[in-house]
Parts: C-alpha cells; structure tokens; sequence
C-alpha cells in the first residue's frame, strides 16, 4: 500500500463550504479536492451580509455538481448537507425538491413508522442528488420550549429521550437503507440553551442535565451511529475551560471512553460566533484536533476565503511539526475517517 503523505492525512480531516453552482477544473474547490485530498465538501443554501454559500438550485444542478466534485478525488468525498426536515432543510420545494416535516412534527405525531416513511423520502432524494452524508438527526432534547436555535426551529422529536432515540432510530434505519450516512447532533447537548452558538458563547452549565446524553448511549450501543456532530457549548461542570468541540473531556473522555463511540467526530461549523469570536484560528485547530475532533468543518473565513484549505492543511502541519499535535493523532482520525468512507 502506498504511503500517504501528511498533508493528505491532514486534508482528510477537512470539510468545507464553498460559493457556486457549477464547478471546473479552475474552481479553488476542485483544486483542494484534486491537489490536497480534501476529504469533504459542504453544500449550502445560504446568503448573509458578509459571506454568500449558494450551492442548490435545482435537482439537475445539484446532480450535475456533486457528480463533478466527486470525479476530481481519489477517494470517496464526503459531501454533507444540513437536511433534518422542517425548517432546517437546504433543498426547498422553491427549487423544486419535495415537501419535508419538521422532527417536532413527526415526534408530536409519534408514529414512528411514519417517520420511517418520510426519512426513507429524504434519503431518496438524497441518494438522487449523489449527497452522501446528512447531518441529521438532531438528538438534542427539548427541554427549553424558548431555545431560539432547537425548540424555536421544531428541530427536536421530544424532550423525552426515549421518544428521540426512537425516531432517531427510524430516521438512520432509512438513510442506511438507502447508502446514506447520518450524523447525530449537538453532542452533548444543545437542547437546555437559552442561546445559539451561532451567534456566540452558549453556557448550559446552569441547565443541561445527564439525560440528554441517553440518545447517544442507546444509538451507540445498537451500532446505528456513524457520526458525531459536537456541539460549541460551555459546560463549566465537566469542563470549566473550554466549550465541547474543543475539549478533551467532552469528546476523548465523555463520547469516546465512557459512551464507546469509536467513529468519526465532526465539529459543528467553526465559523460560528461561539468559537470565531473566543479563539484565533490556529488555537481552534490545535484545540479540536486534540480534544478528538477528527473532521473540522470550516464553512467560510473572511481572512483566508479561496485559500481556506491550503492554509487550513500548512497551520495544522506546522502544529504538527512544533509537537503541539501529535502525528499518531493525525493517524487516528485518517484511519476512522477511511473506515467511514468505506461504508458508502
């Protein structure tokens, strides 16, 4: 077998966001995945004031762009999208993609071969379009009826979490029928917040509590997980120093060593306010990656934008080189990440 190099290693562990329809051989995208290896791509449907990430405009289109992205790496590219149902839902029915509930919704109707049904729809499109992961389903719990970013946005099945595991359940059996990854999420839970990460620091250390880890440990124990998304919270109970995604207590010791998931960990977006706006851009890579963060998502960054991973890649190889990561830690995301990869 031949040896793969770090910097391709490192690359593996990178998805990211990107503007555009279409892409050619010239496209900054084409070129990490072509170049470097990257291993994963983002698909949004997103325009704010100071960055646009426009990917989805028909099923044709997207067909015709994820086919593309896929002929320029060697392996299996990663290509994930936000697609929970509901509210939170990039292919709209304005692009012409089919009518989509939200998992309030299907968790308020409680039946879960119904969810089965209407997941198994989503997978299908899904499969269609050539998008191979959906980071879905979300298992945070409802427990703060005004949390503006779960309960607000009818992202949550109950705030019982055998109601959660249970639809969860159907949710993964659909996709996984369908050749579609899935990736629960917020880890360790986002359902008690009275604020969103997006928009800065979210501290639940005053309102979280140990049943929102429940989905994760039953999904976990009947093999039905494939990813983790971590989520950008601050518990200062179990870590008093840094949010989850970047903490080794949260994702090597709580998720890993007393849960058991042995798959690949995806931080949540770290263009978000809750990390952007605390840490500098390299001390949010040498912090994730350490804590056990295997695939960092990056959707956008002002400072960096067509460079972002070719910088990414050269930041974490000098972390790398001065001994502030370790190389055997680069080797133990790249190796899940493959046995991931060879589940599609």
């Amino acid at each position: 077998m031949t040896d793969i190099s770090l910097e391709k290693k490192i690359a593996q562990m990178l998805m990211i966001g990107f503007d555009g329809y279409e892409v050619d051989e010239n496209h900054h995208i084409s070129e990490a995945i072509g170049k470097y290896n990257l291993g994963g791509v983002i698909l949004f449907d997103l325009e704010e004031k100071d960055y646009r990430l426009k990917n989805i405009e028909s099923h044709e289109q997207v067909q015709n762009l994820t086919a593309n992205l896929q002929s320029y790496s060697d392996n299996n590219l990663l290509i994930g999208i936000d697609y929970e149902g509901g509210q939170v839902n990039r292919l709209k029915e304005e692009y012409g993609f089919p009518k989509t509930f939200s998992q309030q919704h299907l968790g308020e109707l409680n039946d879960p071969s119904l969810t089965y049904e209407k997941s198994a729809e989503m997978a299908g499109t899904l499969s269609g379009l050539g998008i191979n992961l959906n980071f879905a389903p979300v298992v945070d719990l409802k427990i703060n009826p005004e949390n503006p970013i779960i309960a607000k946005r009818e992202r949550s099945y109950s705030s019982d979490p055998e109601v959660v595991t249970l639809h969860s359940k159907e949710f993964i059996k659909a996709h996984r029928q369908a050749g579609v990854l899935t990736c629960l999420k917020h880890f360790p839970g986002h359902g008690s917040s009275t604020a969103d990460s997006h928009h800065g620091f979210v501290d639940i250390s005053d309102t979280w509590s140990e049943s929102e880890l429940i989905p994760y440990k039953k999904l976990v124990k009947d093999n039905l997980v494939d990813c983790v998304m971590s989520a950008h919270v601050f518990n200062r109970n179990i870590d008093p120093k840094y949010p989850a995604t970047l903490s080794s207590i949260h994702i090597d010791q709580e998720l890993r060593n007393e849960i058991g998931f042995n798959g690949v960990v995806f931080s949540d977006d770290l263009h978000m306010g809750a990390i952007k706006d605390n840490y500098t851009f390299e001390q949010t890579l040498n912090l994730a990656i350490n804590a056990g963060i295997d695939i960092l998502i990056i959707s956008y960054d002002e400072e960096y934008k067509e460079n972002l991973c070719e910088n990414l890649i050269y930041t974490i190889l000098r972390l790398v080189k001065d001994g502030s990561i370790s190389q055997s830690r680069i080797d133990e995301s790249y190796d899940r990440i493959i046995l991931l990869k060879n589940k599609l």
